[in-house]
């Protein structure tokens, strides 16, 4: 079958690609990786995409390169190899394209992927290392912006509750705090050090009580020690829940102040890279950013650029924005559809797209448009001037079922 059907398959995707007039080929490489990636453990078809990988333009790949980041540590070592060959390339061409996804996959969970990815960042800072550094600065810091150690530690203490009280799990309660006692023994930021100073002991003696519960081999766990700990926990909670309400603003100086110091950097503006245009660089960042009062609470951030215009983004935590960069790429693609029509591209039809860029697997930037409004402020701005209750489906909702909170 492959090499009947899935060989001259990949050598029809591309000469299509090839073939075409245009950078609107997203359809046909989508077709090409799945094509490859399903039968990569057939020499044949590995042989057929080396043959045809110089054979189309680079700038082919910057348009997946979300989907080749996700097989970079496939199994067949073959097409490991040239996915990092490729990624090289890539970045040899167009560093800018690449780099901030490269270093999400660097800080991915899974070992093998995170391994293969590093070595292509290795070989990329030989090129070009002082962009490679400050991509890894501001990544870094943005990520330590979008939750601060006292969110941090909230929200870590409700899911460790919930795995100890609610399912007796004591292995996963602590694979959950584990990680942020770690974080607490090596503070960087101002706002970190005023953290350790107010409750580094109480959280330093709870850690000694789980260290002590888990030396014991398990038959002979003392579960008292956990009791203990958790009365320390929660004095935490219940003490960050007061010292620490929710910012509404937030300083550089103390937040990222390694970022603050930044000036006229080699990286272009998050999101903004054009292989056809002169590219904006980052000169400095705005040292403040406000604090939006909705669930997650997103930052919003402005970013200089070296024409001299300002743009805002969006800093978002606790969500993987790769979804809504895979939406994007999705929009593109329609767009590229719409465009061939004749009557769509006669009333300019297009879905509005707007810069994502992932920092981690929990966070990351979106630009940010002016002169727009979300849906639940337009909705509430309307029932607020009819006098009608902004909640309304809420309540809706209670008298059909009074028992709707807690379903």
């Amino acid at each position: 079958m492959a090499k009947n059907h899935v060989v001259p398959a990949v050598h029809g995707f591309f000469r299509a690609i090839q073939l075409s007039k245009s950078d609107t080929t997203l359809q046909d490489t989508l077709r090409l990786l799945t094509a490859w990636f399903d039968y990569c453990e057939f020499e044949s078809v590995s042989q057929a995409v080396r043959d045809g990988y110089n054979s189309v333009s680079i700038r082919t790949w910057l348009q997946v390169i979300p989907q080749i980041l996700a097989r970079v540590h496939i199994k067949a070592e073959s097409t490991r190899r040239l996915v990092q060959q490729l990624l090289v390339e890539v970045g040899k061409s167009h560093p800018h394209a690449i780099m901030f996804s490269l270093y999400v996959a660097a800080r991915s969970e899974h070992a093998e992927r995170s391994h293969s990815v590093k070595d292509v960042l290795a070989k990329l800072h030989d090129m070009y290392p002082e962009l490679v550094e400050q991509t890894e600065l501001v990544s870094r810091e943005l990520i330590r912006i979008t939750l601060l150690f006292p969110e941090m530690w909230q929200e870590a203490l409700r899911n460790a509750s919930l795995c100890y009280y609610g399912h007796k799990d004591v292995v996963e309660m602590m694979k959950i705090l584990r990680p942020l006692h770690k974080r607490v023994r090596n503070p960087e930021t101002l706002r970190e050090y005023h953290f350790v100073q107010m409750f580094g002991s109480d959280l330093a003696a709870a850690e000694e009580h789980m260290n002590q519960y888990f030396s014991a081999d398990s038959a002979h766990r003392n579960e008292a020690l956990v009791q203990q700990a958790w009365e320390l926990y929660y004095v935490v909670f219940r003490r960050i829940e007061k010292m620490f309400p929710r910012p509404t603003s937030l300083a550089l100086k103390d937040t990222a102040p390694t970022i603050l110091q930044c000036r006229d950097m080699e990286l272009v503006v998050p999101g903004m890279y054009n292989p056809d245009a002169e590219n904006v660089y980052i000169a400095s960042f705005d040292p403040n950013l406000y604090v939006y009062p909705s669930k997650q609470h997103p930052r919003r951030m402005y970013i200089y650029g070296s024409n001299g215009n300002q743009y805002t983004f969006l800093l978002k935590g606790r969500e993987d924005l790769r979804q809504d960069e895979r939406s994007m790429q999705l929009f593109g693609l329609i767009n590229s559809l719409l465009s061939k029509d004749s009557e769509t591209a006669r009333r300019s039809l297009t879905i509005e797209r707007f810069p994502v860029v992932p920092l981690s697997s929990n966070s990351g930037l979106i630009g940010f448009y002016s002169n727009c409004e979300n849906i639940n402020n337009i909705v509430r701005y309307y029932r607020e001037s009819h006098n009608q209750p902004v909640n309304l489906e809420q309540r809706m909702a209670l008298q059909f079922s009074p028992n709707w909170d807690t379903l």
